[in-house]
């Protein structure tokens, strides 16, 4: 290829000299060699030549060249290259233009605002941006002159028997002298103070001094006082079975009795059962009909206000012959006690004046008899019934429970006929 170029050249300057040789070139005069990469042609020794043209249009991204036939040519390449521009790096050129990756800006300061000024390159500006100094115990960090800067923390509790501080987690810890007083919050100790750092009070002593109650202590409300049904002792004598109902202790009232007709029972607070001897009451203690303490005798010998009881060996007398009444007495058979008064089928039992009140209560009146007037008893007064059974009395062929021209009150509805 060059051999080729070379001879070409040798024939067009031969060619190029024959011609001008052949057009008078005149020595020392403009001509022109018809080579485009020359300029200021002259004739020279009968030879037209120029000045080789030098092909430089400034630009690095271009490859300068020049072609006899068209003059000058810029070819683009892909070189390194200066934009000249501070705000960009790795500058190449690309389609005959420098270009170069825009710089970025980060000097890493959160208190900086980062820029690229061309002409001058990286700026950082300082700002007054909110930030974070990693100091757990500021707070509101604020940059300050490039520099993040925070308050510190308050950990002041205002105690004055505390050393406060803040821990490296930023939390606030106060440190109190034994002894100082305090509150540790709890309504159920009194005289709080620190021991060893810590708050704590003597604990409370809840009693309202109530049996009823279950005491205990809540930390948020204080002593608490729970009705309970507890048994329990209201310290009166005269109840019984005491429990707590509502708080408050109760029992069921006792029931003074001593079985004995002939006192009167009573309950004294303070003291309790108290059976008190009636002065007008008498105890018939045998079965016999007549004689000391008979039946037949306490009514003869008695007066208006009397009462006669059966004591508790007698259930069962025999009459031989009718007991007149001529006062307003009682005869009382105790409780549960069994007593039967017979007329052995032959007499009535009482005879009861008009002047009289005769109370009968608990027992049994039976075969009594007679041909008038017959029945249990004879009554001209007035008689009052209570829990009393009669059986197999009669007036002649009939029975008959009792004569009574006098009043006669049934008291309650335990009477028995039969």
């Amino acid at each position: 290829m060059k051999r080729r170029l070379l001879t070409t050249g040798l024939l067009y300057l031969v060619s190029c000299a024959l011609t001008f040789a052949n057009s008078n070139c005149e020595e020392g005069t403009p001509c022109d060699d018809g080579n485009a990469c020359t300029i200021n042609d002259t004739c020279i020794n009968g030879v037209c030549a120029g000045t080789p043209l030098v092909c430089d249009d400034g630009n690095s991204c271009t490859t300068d060249s020049c072609d006899p036939a068209t003059g000058c040519v810029y070819t683009n390449n892909s070189s390194p290259c200066d934009d000249l521009n501070p705000c960009t790096i790795n500058d190449v050129c690309i389609n005959g233009i420098c270009k170069g990756t825009p710089v970025i800006c980060d000097d890493g300061d959160p208190c900086t605002d980062d820029d690229c000024v061309p002409g001058v390159g990286c700026v950082f500006i300082n700002n007054s941006s909110a930030c974070d100094d990693g100091d757990p115990c500021t707070e509101n960090d604020q940059c300050v002159n490039g520099v993040c800067q925070g308050t510190p923390i308050d950990c002041d509790d205002g105690n004055p028997c505390s050393v406060d501080e803040c821990l490296p987690d930023g939390s606030c810890s106060h440190t109190f002298s034994d002894g100082c007083p305090c509150d540790d919050g709890s309504l159920c100790t009194i005289n709080d103070v620190y021991l060893n750092g810590v708050c704590a009070g003597t604990p409370i002593i809840c009693d309202d001094g109530n049996s009823c109650t279950t005491d205990s202590c809540d930390p948020a409300t204080g002593c608490v006082y729970t009705n309970n049904s507890s048994p329990c002792d209201d310290l009166n004598p005269c109840t019984i079975n005491d429990v707590c109902i509502n708080g408050i202790c109760k029992g069921t009232p006792v029931i003074c009795d001593d079985g004995d007709p002939c006192t009167d029972d009573d309950c004294v607070p303070g003291v309790g059962c108290v059976f008190t001897p009636i002065s007008s009451c008498y105890t018939v203690d045998n079965e016999s009909d007549t004689g000391p303490g008979s039946l037949r005798d306490f009514i003869t010998n008695s007066t208006s206000g009397d009462t006669i009881v059966f004591g508790p060996l007698v259930t069962s007398i025999q009459l031989s012959s009718p007991i007149p009444i001529t006062s307003s007495i009682a005869i009382i058979a105790p409780g549960s006690q069994t007593v039967e008064i017979s007329g052995q089928s032959s007499v009535v039992a009482f005879g009861i004046s008009a002047q009289s009140t005769v109370t009968l209560e608990g027992f049994t009146i039976k075969d009594c008899y007679s041909l008038t007037n017959g029945g249990a008893f004879y009554n001209q007064g007035l008689v009052v019934l209570k829990s009393m059974k009669f059986q197999n009395n009669f007036e002649g062929s009939e029975a008959k429970s009792w004569t009574s021209p006098g009043d006669i009150i049934i008291d309650d509805q335990t009477v028995e006929i039969r």
